[in-house]
């Protein structure tokens, strides 16, 4: 029987030449397997089927590099509105935060007309 988990995989973004600094890219992917053990084996395969590169502006090298896997997580049976992932974080100044999470909300509602 197929069971669903979430994988939090990370890619490096390395430019050619760039020493310091380094980009990361955190993804969030849907994986189906019978077990957590068969789980993590697939988000290693699609981690490092999905490692690419492209070349910018300026002809310089840009590859999103494969680092790990970092989580999995068993998902309940999928249905609307369940919760998926959560993460709790610490925020120096609270209204500066707030309101970049309204902004960003705000732009949301108007790129999809929801009012």
């Amino acid at each position: 029987m197929a069971n669903w988990f979430l994988a939090k995989l990370i890619y490096k973004i390395n430019l050619a030449g760039k020493k310091e600094n380094f980009e990361y890219d955190e993804q969030l992917r849907l994986i189906e397997a019978a077990t957590l053990d068969e789980a993590l084996i697939k988000s290693n395969q699609i981690g490092f089927e999905n490692e690419f590169s492209i070349n910018n502006k300026n002809n310089n090298t840009i590859k999103w590099e494969f680092v790990d896997v970092l989580d999995v997580f068993p998902l309940p049976k999928l249905e609307n509105g369940i919760e998926i992932y959560s993460i709790t974080n610490v925020q120096e100044n609270a209204n500066l935060f707030e309101k970049m999470v309204h902004e960003r909300a705000q732009k949301i509602g108007l790129q999809y007309k929801i009012a």
